[in-house]
């Protein structure tokens, strides 16, 4: 079979069923246990790379190509980074780091960049100023955070479509959370709701997960929508299940750049 026509035709099932584009917080290293829907040990083990000063960066195809990623022009994407550009790293692949670049207006670019072109970032400690916004990882997934009448906990809620064969999916989420560091995340959806713009008064007497330690436990519940959030500031890191958000297919796990207040 001709080559292209192959290669074709897998990404074209990549598209028709595969989960909305969720990232490389997915895409755990291949041969790793559930790599393909389980992202918390990607989600616990990511850090921030930044573009060393004087360099370009070029993508690489990160293995969906057979031989990639190499220094070759099969694999070379059209994208690349340029001195300064910080991004979230997930795993290596030999002379290549697996990242995720996420631009200032919610543009993202994954790929594999050669290591040697990177120097890590280090993280600072969060404030609530840094959690509240309007966070973007495509255009089918969006979050936004916002601060409550009750200091410690945040209002979360968050719209996905996923678009395939079939028909197009929807989901969304409502919860609290009470961040603890760079770390947060809900066990269920809150039932009382607060719905007025600002959210300012929660009832938390049913939201589940606001003592959980998330940077030690990460649970991810196969029939009910829940959430870990790992802030790594320029960027929100998300892992939800697949489809208990909203219809087949419909995750959250991403990437995310805060785009707007």
């Amino acid at each position: 079979m001709n080559t292209k026509f192959t290669l074709w035709i897998l990404l074209f099932s990549v598209f028709l069923f595969s989960p909305a584009r969720a990232g490389v917080v997915s895409n755990n290293a291949p041969g790793s246990p559930g790599y393909q829907y389980d992202p918390r040990s990607r989600l616990r083990d990511a850090w921030l790379v930044r573009i060393k000063p004087g360099e370009k960066a070029d993508f690489y195809d990160d293995g969906i190509i057979a031989g990639c990623p190499a220094l070759k022009d099969v694999c070379r994407k059209k994208a690349h980074l340029i001195a300064g550009d910080i991004a979230v790293a997930n795993h290596r692949m030999g002379a290549f780091t697996v990242i995720n670049f996420v631009g200032k207006t919610g543009n993202p670019t994954d790929g594999a960049i050669e290591t040697r072109l990177l120097e890590n970032v280090p993280e600072t400690e969060p404030v609530t100023e840094d959690w509240t916004g309007k966070w973007k990882d495509t255009e089918e997934q969006q979050i936004t955070i916002r601060k409550t009448r009750t200091a410690s906990i945040l209002a979360v809620d968050g719209d996905a479509t996923w678009y395939g064969r079939g028909g197009t999916h929807e989901g969304s989420f409502a919860a609290y959370i009470k961040p603890t560091g760079a770390w947060g995340g809900f066990l269920t959806e809150a039932s009382h709701w607060d719905s007025t713009p600002d959210r300012r008064s929660p009832d938390l007497s049913d939201q589940t997960g606001l003592n959980t330690d998330w940077t030690k436990m990460f649970p991810l519940s196969d029939t009910e929508c829940s959430g870990i959030f790992r802030l790594m500031t320029p960027y929100l890191t998300v892992a939800t299940p697949v489809d208990t958000c909203g219809g087949v297919n419909v995750t959250f796990t991403g990437v995310y750049r805060k785009v707007g207040r």
